[in-house]
């Protein structure tokens, strides 16, 4: 299809709004996910935006940012083998705790930091 841009010609192919409109309601939310990355990628419209793709084929732009993320692996997700966005893993604690802190050692960190510093951190916690 062929359309009038200013005084340019522009050849139009590939993903149309009557096939996104046709499409979206009998598509996966996977399938529009990848429809969604389609459009951005392919530079269709001018410089889309993770969020309009996501809009425009109805499915949320985490799921957008995940199917270009892993566009290599789209049939193996299209047909279910893996799943678009992938399981989270339990988190490690950031400081393992061995021993409960003591006084002598609240009292070592109070004196180090300073009391406005002390109070703050106290408000900020809700103590």
């Amino acid at each position: 299809m062929q359309y009038q841009n200013g005084t340019t010609m522009v050849n139009s192919s590939g993903i149309t709004g009557q096939l996104i409109a046709h499409s979206v309601p009998r598509l996966s939310a996977v399938k529009r996910a990848f429809g969604a990355a389609d459009v951005v990628r392919a530079g269709q419209l001018t410089k889309p935006t993770v969020t309009q793709a996501a809009m425009v084929w109805h499915v949320s732009a985490t799921y957008v940012h995940h199917a270009l993320a892993r566009f290599d692996e789209r049939s193996l997700i299209e047909q279910g083998f893996r799943a678009l966005v992938p399981p989270i893993t339990a988190k490690q604690p950031a400081l393992p705790m061995s021993a409960p802190i003591g006084d002598l050692d609240l009292v070592a960190l109070a004196t180090s930091v300073g009391p406005d510093r002390w109070l703050a951190a106290a408000a900020r916690a809700g103590i």
